[in-house]
C-alpha cells in the first residue's frame, strides 16, 4: 500500500545513457512542484520525457475513477502495469474497467509499482482476509 490520500505529481527524467530502461524519476507531492523555483522547473520541464499525476485512496490504493460505493468489489493486484505507471488516474486499467462494470462493483486498484509477484500475491492475501476490506 501507499501513502492514503496523496497526490503525486511524476517526471521521467531523460537519462544521459543512450538505452536506460531505468530512467530517474522524480517524485513530487502534487502543488510542491509550484513551490520550486522557476529556473528548477523549467530545468525539470525541458530534461523529462513524461509527466503525469497519481492519487490514491484513502487505504493507500491506486485511485478508480470513477468512484463507486459498493460490496461487490474487484480486486487487480500487481507491478507497475496493473498500477499505471505513466498514466493519470482516469487512465489505468483499473479506471477503464470500473467504467465498464458500472456502480455494481466496486474495482480495487491495490497494484504497486516495483511489486514482484510474492509482494502482489502476499499484499492480495492480507486484503483479502483483511476483516476490514478496502471498501
Amino acid at each position: 500500500m501507499l501513502r492514503p490520500d496523496t497526490k503525486m505529481f511524476v517526471s521521467v527524467l531523460e537519462s544521459t545513457k543512450a538505452f536506460n530502461f531505468d530512467p530517474p524519476v522524480l517524485y513530487l507531492r502534487h502543488g510542491d512542484q509550484f513551490r520550486m523555483s522557476e529556473r528548477l522547473r523549467g530545468y525539470i520541464k525541458k530534461e523529462s520525457r513524461l509527466h503525469y499525476t497519481y492519487s490514491t485512496d484513502g487505504h493507500g490504493f491506486r485511485k478508480t475513477v470513477p468512484s463507486v460505493d459498493s460490496n461487490e468489489q474487484v480486486l487487480i493486484i500487481g507491478d507497475s502495469f496493473p498500477f499505471g505507471v505513466g498514466v493519470a488516474d482516469e487512465y489505468t486499467a483499473a479506471s477503464h474497467l470500473q467504467r465498464m462494470v458500472g456502480k455494481r462493483y466496486r474495482i480495487v486498484n491495490a497494484s504497486v509499482g516495483g511489486y514482484d509477484g510474492q509482494q502482489a500475491f502476499l499484499m492480495a492475501k492480507k486484503i483479502s482476509t483483511a476483516q476490514d476490506s478496502p471498501g
